[in-house]
């Protein structure tokens, strides 16, 4: 039997191919990060969110006093993002070195995490540094922005992140 359409364009185009499943296990850590992030943004906790909570926290932290709700909300969106950001990069070494780039040894594999997490910490800055750049750019609602902030912001590293994984990190000597 041999394969049509799609299917053989792919087969015929190992990068293609890797960066389709790349685009996989990217959507599935942004879902963790995205979804776990979206809980700590607007959930509330004991009748706060903790997004209100933590810039209210931070605002004091730093001195400026009392803040508005929406002010501090938005100052907790670099914040919580890191820890989201922290477990979705866990989730894409373990899927990526495996399925992506198929490597099964174990020979290389503390190489690749510290190249890996290099890769990873550069993308995480960069999408906190857009979250939260956009997140107060974008006017009106806290969700607009939010949203409209994290969909730039993942777009932008997951040209970062498959570059520097294919090409530096998972790279074979």
């Amino acid at each position: 039997m041999t394969e049509t359409g799609f299917v053989a364009w792919l087969n015929a185009r190992p990068i293609a191919k890797q960066f389709l499943k790349f685009c996989v296990v990217g959507g599935t850590s942004t879902v963790i990060d995205v979804g776990l992030h979206y809980m700590l943004m607007f959930m509330n906790f004991g009748g706060q969110s903790l997004s209100v909570a933590v810039g209210e926290w931070w605002s004091q932290l730093v001195g400026t006093g009392a803040i508005d709700p929406d002010k501090a909300q938005k100052l907790a969106v670099p914040i919580l993002k890191i820890p989201t950001a922290s477990l979705a990069i866990v989730n894409s070494f373990v899927l990526n070195r495996y399925w992506t780039f198929k490597i099964r040894d174990k020979e290389e594999r503390g190489v690749q995490f510290a190249r890996f997490v290099v890769v990873s910490v550069i993308g995480m800055l960069l999408n906190v540094a857009a979250v939260g750049l956009f997140a107060n750019i974008v006017p009106g609602h806290p969700k607009r922005s939010w949203a409209i902030a994290t969909l730039i912001a993942t777009a932008l590293v997951a040209i970062w992140n498959f570059n520097g994984q294919r090409l530096w990190a998972f790279r074979k000597r």
